[in-house]
């Protein structure tokens, strides 16, 4: 039986989660419009000159790209799973097959980054 603290913690988690995957929508929408500037440190540092219409400004798209550099040191796996999902807008099926791995591994692979983000991008 769970309790009432024990049930409010978990919609918290939930709610973080889904957070941070709206946030990562944003980003990877962000780095998919206009141009950005390449850099071997940032899967896509760069500064959009155009008008956005996205809920997510410049100094936040960049915190997610450095949050995910950092994720890529700790979950490469999962870091890269969530690149092709959220940059590349491949499905999950897709993502496995590009990594040469089972769907519920990658699945795994993607969770273990995305509780990484939360944590890391609680600020925003």
């Amino acid at each position: 039986m769970t309790t009432y603290l024990e049930h409010a913690d978990l919609d918290y988690a939930e709610n973080e989660v889904q957070r941070v995957q709206n946030l990562l929508e944003q980003w990877g929408m962000w780095a998919r419009q206009g141009e950005v500037i390449k850099s071997p440190r940032t899967p896509l540092m760069g500064l959009h000159t155009t008008a956005s219409k996205l809920a997510i400004d410049d100094d936040t798209a960049m915190a997610v790209d450095k949050a995910m550099v950092d994720c890529g040191r700790l979950y490469p796996k999962g870091a890269e799973a969530l690149r092709l999902y959220y940059l590349r807008n491949h499905t999950n099926r897709i993502v496995a097959k590009k990594m040469d791995m089972r769907e519920d591994t990658m699945a795994r692979h993607k969770s273990n980054a995305i509780a990484y983000l939360v944590g890391r991008l609680s600020n925003f």
